[in-house]
């Protein structure tokens, strides 16, 4: 009997300190292989929003909801991520298109692949965040070791649109501006002229419910090697049609027809 115990009782020594050994082992490899990267990502449209809204379109109630310093926190209170930098635009239909910077634990794997709660994370990835403040889906558009650096430039655009609705015409002037999420003023019209505007077929008299556009902005956009994106993911090209969210109203018959002076600058005046 005594025989017996002390069998019983070595095998669960044994167990215990294997088990210690295991969970040592697991925890030291996190720990030395944990490493901390920062990915930029776009929330994905929540699944209650209709498909023919934008892929990255989502609720104005959610972009309100994320802030600076949010943490996502494990059961075991490990901090999984953190909000590093969030800004957002107007979406339109009360959205808008939010792009968060997070501040992520990651494990490496022997491949050299980041991974975020065990699931791959790289440009193109799906994740799942869960904040203190609200939950979401996102795709990935960037990731690296450092904080992302973007050069900004501000461009003097000029803009045409043809038979726009009178009243959309009329509510925009000189001066008319667009804001970010974060109250920053990155568009603002420095020229603008409006006109009547004619069907082109044999009719001669102008429509009075069109106007032809014109009108010339200063912007702010991101320069990615040579290319220049307005509110993250817009090209700014000639012939590209832009989305601009003044704060009158949202219009987004206007093509870029040239582009004229590119300076360095990060605010507008």
């Amino acid at each position: 009997m005594i025989r017996r115990f002390k069998t019983i009782h070595g095998l669960l020594v044994v167990t215990v300190l294997l088990g210690i050994f295991a969970a040592g082992y697991y925890f030291y490899f996190r720990v030395r292989e944990s490493t901390t990267v920062f990915a930029t990502v776009t929330i994905i449209r929540p699944e209650d929003v209709s498909t023919q809204a934008p892929f990255n379109w989502t609720h104005d109630w959610i972009a309100r909801e994320i802030r600076v310093g949010d943490r996502e926190i494990s059961p075991f209170g490990e901090v999984k991520a953190q909000v590093y930098d969030v800004n957002s635009y107007e979406g339109g239909f009360d959205g808008r298109f939010v792009y968060v910077v997070l501040k992520m634990n990651t494990i490496r794997d022997r491949s050299g692949q980041y991974l975020y709660k065990n699931k791959p994370i790289s440009v193109g990835s799906l994740i799942d965040v869960k904040l203190n403040s609200t939950a979401f889906k996102a795709y990935v558009i960037a990731v690296g070791k450092n904080p992302p650096q973007s050069t900004s430039k501000l461009l003097i655009v000029n803009l045409y649109g043809k038979r726009i609705d009178w009243w959309i015409a009329e509510n925009l002037k000189l001066g008319s501006e667009i804001v970010d999420g974060n109250g920053k003023v990155i568009g603002k019209i420095i020229k603008y002229s409006s006109v009547p505007s004619y069907s082109g077929g044999i009719q001669t008299d102008p429509d009075p419910q069109k106007r032809d556009l014109y009108l010339q902005m200063k912007i702010l956009v991101r320069d990615f090697h040579g290319t220049y994106y307005f509110e993250e993911e817009q090209k700014v090209k000639v012939h590209e049609r832009l989305f601009l969210p003044f704060r009158e109203l949202n219009i987004e018959e206007l093509f870029v027809t040239s582009i004229g002076d590119v300076l360095e600058a990060q605010t507008i005046d």
